[in-house]
């Protein structure tokens, strides 16, 4: 039976504001119930003799209002504005869990972070492995972990390491095979007792810390609570793999207001306590910046220490979390953990076979100097050949790719490999024992009119489109007056005059005695005498 709305209000003060929030505080509840079977939770105030009033407690998402790389949602919890009267004997038929605020024992959630709890459910929820357990780890304030983990040798690749920590794959160990990341919520009731809810894609969890123990709830799947108990340091070998699979632009963002930003969670909270010029993040660090100074934070939102940063730089596409860093020391690469480390390592990447191929030749005809451009491969309908006249380079003169060689090539692929590859656009000229670099733009007029013709190799036939001879003027970029160009290992054109050296085609004038890299980004320099780093990346001097 329904009650009148100021009965409502008056017996049932909950909240009113129920937006975005890590803690739901409904200081007048008695009790929570739940259904095992959904997500639903139901919220219940005594009123009378073995009579309550029950609301509706539900949890729903919208945008976060954060920076394009995030797809990360806000969570709001809505607590029904319609009330109905029930019996704790109605309540009890309804076959739903209930938990009293009485039999709950002082909790909070730091008490649980850094912490990882084995969750002895007679082995009734689903696994992946016969005899395998499942845990419940506290990674930080923000992300809890279920994982599953068995005992053996390592089965297929981990995604993602937070240390360089290397183990042979024949060491039998505990080692994760799956994890589910989730968003813990405070439920606050009568006289301050605390449980805890875990949700985040479509997943939903409920810790219930009672005087008898702690029980985990899993909802929608009809199995019986399971209780958890401290596993102490069992399970820390599997510490470099916590978060194997986490996806941080899901659980974070950046919100920029007034020019400044911070890092926010879904439930709005400020993660790091202040604002910040820039923030970035890819995959296993936050590097935020405030000026000169630069805070580097990793997936713990432990900030790292790495002494007086410069500059710094998470490295992609790594078997563990790698940052580059370049402090008052010098450059060097650290860990997740802020440990130091020799180099990256990559990760292997599975790539697609039907890209298109460019191959770039050149030739010299009666005289003149052409560049073809071949287009082929199984990425392509057709394959085409293109011709260009060099205007500008003389028949006396010597010409080349900027390695040196008269042919070069890249496919569709390279540019997600990062391939060192040399720019076809550029040509080394050599000139009267001097070198310089002219530019072209190899484009087609909008009238061309290609020819095609049918190759026959082996049986196969394939058509190609053959373009006729376009002349195209080039641009000096470097004046052909330097002693030497170098293309380096790194991918970089190096030219020597009067005895410096200077980049292309960052300088137009050699500005270094000397120049050695050291990292990914960072080469050591000098400068009128003056010893300092160069950053590659932004062109940005350190001395």
């Amino acid at each position: 039976m329904k009650k009148t709305a100021v009965l409502l209000l008056f017996c049932c003060c909950f909240a009113t504001d129920f937006q975005a929030q890590q803690v739901l505080k409904l200081p007048e509840v008695d009790a929570i119930g739940y259904d095992v079977g959904g997500v639903g939770l139901y919220a219940y105030t005594r009123i009378g003799n073995d009579l309550y009033i029950k609301r509706n407690v539900d949890i729903d998402s919208d945008d976060a209002g954060v920076d394009k790389g995030s797809y990360m949602r806000r969570i709001k919890w809505n607590v029904s504005e319609s009330a109905d009267t029930v019996t704790g004997t109605e309540i009890r038929a309804a076959q739903k869990g209930v938990i009293d605020a009485l039999d709950l024992r002082p909790a909070a959630l730091s008490d649980y972070v850094g912490h990882t709890f084995d969750i002895n459910d007679n082995n009734t929820w689903r696994r992946k492995h016969e005899h395998s357990s499942l845990v419940l780890k506290f990674l930080s304030r923000n992300i809890v972990a279920v994982q599953e983990l068995y005992h053996g040798c390592k089965e297929g690749y981990a995604d993602y390491r937070t240390s360089m920590t290397i183990i042979p794959d024949s060491v039998v160990m505990w080692r994760v095979s799956n994890s589910h990341y989730l968003l813990p919520t405070i439920i606050e009731m009568k006289g301050g007792k605390r449980m805890f809810v875990f949700r985040a894609n479509g997943r939903s969890y409920m810790l219930i810390p009672t005087e008898k123990g702690d029980r985990l709830v899993r909802f929608g799947w009809i199995r019986m609570p399971a209780y958890l108990t401290l596993a102490g340091r069992k399970y820390d070998d599997t510490a470099p793999d916590d978060f194997c699979f986490f996806q941080m632009k899901e659980f974070y963002g950046v919100h920029r207001t007034a020019g400044k930003c911070r890092l926010i969670d879904a439930f709005d909270n400020n993660v790091f306590g202040k604002d910040y010029d820039t923030i970035t993040y890819d995959r296993g660090f936050f590097i935020a910046k405030a000026g000169q100074a630069v805070d580097v934070f990793n997936l713990y939102l432990k900030k790292l220490d790495l002494g007086t940063v410069k500059e710094a730089r998470e490295i992609t596409r790594c078997v563990f979390g790698c940052i580059e860093v370049l402090n008052e020391t010098g450059p060097a690469y650290y860990d997740e953990l802020g440990k130091r480390v020799s180099k990256p390592i990559k990760q292997p990447l599975y790539l697609c076979g039907t890209v298109p191929h460019w191959t770039f030749t050149i030739l010299k005809k009666h005289g003149k100097y052409l560049l073809q451009k071949y287009t082929g491969g199984p990425g392509v309908r057709e394959d085409e050949e293109e011709y260009f006249a060099l205007s500008g380079c003389l028949p006396t003169d010597s010409i080349a790719f900027t390695d040196g060689r008269k042919e070069t090539s890249y496919d569709g692929n390279s540019s997600f490999l990062d391939d060192i590859n040399v720019s076809p656009q550029w040509i080394k000229v050599e000139r009267n024992g001097k070198f310089g670099i002219i530019g072209y733009q190899y484009d087609q007029p909008n009238n061309a009119k290609p020819k095609t013709v049918v190759c026959r190799d082996h049986g196969w036939e394939r058509k190609k489109r053959v373009y006729p001879i376009v002349n195209i003027t080039g641009e000096t970029l470097l004046p052909i007056d330097n002693d030497s160009i170098y293309f380096g290992s790194d991918g970089l054109t190096y030219f020597f005059k009067y005895g410096k050296i200077g980049l292309f085609p960052r300088h137009k004038e050699p500005r270094y005695t000397a120049i050695k890299r050291q990292t990914e980004s960072f080469y050591h320099i000098i400068k009128d005498g003056k010893e300092g780093w160069l950053d590659i990346k932004t062109n940005r001097e350190y001395f």
